[in-house]
């Protein structure tokens, strides 16, 4: 950080962000937050920077694909919307658990699931099971004014592979404008910048 001045060169405003790409084993997590009032970023954060401003840092293995590095930003989706809806439990009590809830959790009542899981899936990286469930992830399209609307769901609306279920679990991911129950509909702009968010 030191070396290239990253704290410096955030604090001017000159970068939002910092993204890395390196071989297996090369000593980072997937992504960090450095700066004041850091969180869990799907890491522990990153402490005794000059960044007077949050500064994401997403580090990417160039020995794998293109799924492996959406996964990594769905990781840091998750850990962004764990801190501002308080974490992620199996029930239905915020709009981010019901959004992530899997049948294994709550049986008939499974939402998108999360980055690992699909919302049929009984295991991590399970995005090929057949097995058929209620979710009501296409009504997260209507966000904020979800119907309840439920369907039998399987991995055939992904494709049956990870990089087809990442990238329609963001889809899915709400992005309406206005709030609901002080949270922003639209919890793209909490992953893409916090700081920002939340002063809306």
């Amino acid at each position: 950080m030191a070396d290239y001045s990253i704290c410096e060169k955030r604090n001017n405003g000159e970068i939002d962000e910092v993204w890395i790409f390196g071989g297996p084993w090369f000593g980072y997590y997937e992504s960090r937050l450095a700066g004041p009032g850091a969180f869990w970023y799907n890491s522990p954060s990153l402490t005794g920077t000059t960044c007077q401003k949050l500064l994401p840092i997403m580090a990417f293995n160039y020995e794998r694909g293109v799924s492996e590095m959406i996964e990594d930003m769905g990781h840091r989706f998750e850990s962004v919307l764990d801190y501002v809806f308080g974490g992620r439990q199996a029930n239905k009590n915020t709009l981010w658990s019901r959004f992530a809830l899997r049948d294994i959790d709550l049986a008939g009542e499974a939402g998108c699931g999360n980055i690992h899981f699909g919302p049929n899936s009984t295991t991590d990286y399970d995005w090929g099971n057949t097995r058929s469930v209620q979710s009501s992830c296409n009504d997260w399209s209507n966000f904020p004014n979800l119907t309840g609307a439920k369907q039998n769901m399987s991995c055939s609306e992904w494709g049956c592979d990870g990089y087809g279920f990442k990238k329609w679990w963001l889809r899915h991911l709400p992005k309406a404008g206005g709030k609901t129950s002080g949270k922003l509909n639209n919890w793209w702009k909490y992953a893409a910048d916090y700081e920002s968010a939340i002063k809306e």
